[in-house]
């Protein structure tokens, strides 16, 4: 109610085996019959639900619960289906250690096709609206195998696009036998020979504040052919200074918005919102009013008057916005992120062409003060821009641009608008 929104409930250790326990997740946690009531009551309510799955790795051992695979991984034979180093040796660069122990699958093998499309159709007769199934081998792309066993060249190449490309082929045959409409979903964007089979992905441009700020490359290339949404957030809790920069979830949100992408929330106790996904719930919470307020205002254009542009357009190059004065995002002070920051302007901004044709530039105000910029249109000299107020559209004002090809805008806290150019 607070976000005036539809939401999809995407829940994570929902598995009845065990956490990030790899390629079986089935039954969930809770009961079968558990489940089918929550999914039918969310759809009742007009949400959907969504699962995160861990991938086509394979779990001999959890370190999480009680729950190992290793008799059956003996009794098959299954050390014949996993991927192997140059050496020969099995090998898994996921997780392992940290979570299970275990190994990588060749998609090459029969078997994991038949465990995939198992586990999958399960969820499909629960009542999953979306199956977040490949997650940990980010961008759809399977791991490398050097094995001389699987029917495929000795190293990495081609022939891996080629079986994740059948395996979700399969998976989509399933689907459209199911008579449902159910998308499935990687970790990360999709790459791009996956896109048409991965159609909406947990794009986690944080995992580059290891490295510096992130820019929205993939969706300024892809945003035309593929939605994305932002993404449970994990490992942000491990770059940004919390208590030092409290308003970073409304920056992220609003880095998520301009880009493109449906705006995600991390849930915690009693329903609260938190930073992201791993940060303890004893920890202290953002500001859910303001987190709150922005997304209720984003969301209503992003299904409102800017519909056009943020689900279906093609990212431009924004026109220049000369904002005031910048805002530091601290990081922890330790490792290779000590003393560093992440310094944006006070407003985002991002520029997009219709299907149509038709032209729009949306600029957020994530911060909590009222912020002032000047719009640089340098080819509309002497001329006017509308500038759309509100989400639907109702509420208009038109701006002259002077002799320097420039006008000045004020933006309320939390909010954003639209120029129609």
């Amino acid at each position: 109610a607070r976000v005036d929104s539809k939401v999809m409930a995407l829940l994570m250790h929902w598995e009845g085996t065990a956490p990030w326990a790899p390629p079986y997740v089935w039954p969930p946690y809770g009961s079968e019959d558990n489940f089918r009531k929550f999914a039918d009551q969310l759809h009742q309510d007009g949400h959907l639900l969504g699962v995160y799955c861990s991938g086509i790795a394979w779990t001999n051992e959890s370190l999480l619960e009680d729950y190992n695979r290793k008799q059956q991984f003996e009794e098959e034979h299954l050390a014949e289906v996993m991927c192997a180093s140059p050496e020969g040796e099995l090998r898994s660069i996921i997780c392992n250690g940290a979570q299970r122990y275990g190994y990588d699958m060749c998609p090459t093998n029969e078997f994991v096709e038949q465990v995939v499309v198992q586990e999958v159709s399960h969820m499909l007769d629960s009542g999953c609206d979306y199956i977040q199934f490949f997650d940990q081998i980010l961008g759809g792309l399977s791991c490398f195998c050097y094995s001389d066993k699987h029917g495929h060249p000795p190293v990495p190449g081609k022939w891996q696009n080629e079986a994740m490309i059948a395996l979700y082929e399969k998976l989509q045959k399933l689907i459209d036998e199911s008579g449902k409409k159910v998308l499935i979903g990687c970790e990360a964007a999709a790459a791009e020979p996956f896109i048409p089979d991965l159609l909406f992905n947990d794009m986690r441009f944080n995992i580059n504040f290891f490295a510096g700020n992130p820019i929205p490359l993939y969706q300024y290339v892809y945003h035309e052919y593929i939605n994305n949404f932002m993404g449970n957030q994990n490992p942000t809790r491990k770059c940004i200074d919390y208590e030092k920069s409290p308003d970073n979830l409304l920056w992220r949100t609003a880095y998520s918005f301009i880009a493109g992408d449906m705006l995600t929330v991390v849930l915690r106790d009693a329903g609260e919102i938190n930073w992201d996904w791993g940060s303890h719930w004893t920890e202290s919470k953002p500001n859910q009013d303001d987190i709150l307020d922005l997304i209720h205002h984003l969301n209503a254009w992003r299904t409102g008057e800017a519909k056009p542009y943020l689900c279906f357009g093609r990212m431009e190059k924004p026109y220049e916005l000369k904002t005031e004065a910048p805002v530091d995002i601290e990081l922890l002070d330790r490792g290779r992120l000590k003393g560093a920051k992440l310094t944006n302007p006070p407003l985002l901004t991002s520029r997009w062409q219709s299907q149509e044709g038709k032209q729009a530039q949306m600029i957020v105000n994530y911060t909590t003060q009222a912020q002032k910029c000047s719009v640089r249109v340098d080819h509309l000299q002497e001329t006017t821009v509308t500038v759309v107020e509100t989400a639907d559209g109702k509420q208009r004002a038109v701006y002259k641009v002077d002799a320097t090809g420039e006008f000045s805008l004020r933006i309320e806290p939390l909010s954003a608008i639209m120029l129609q150019l």
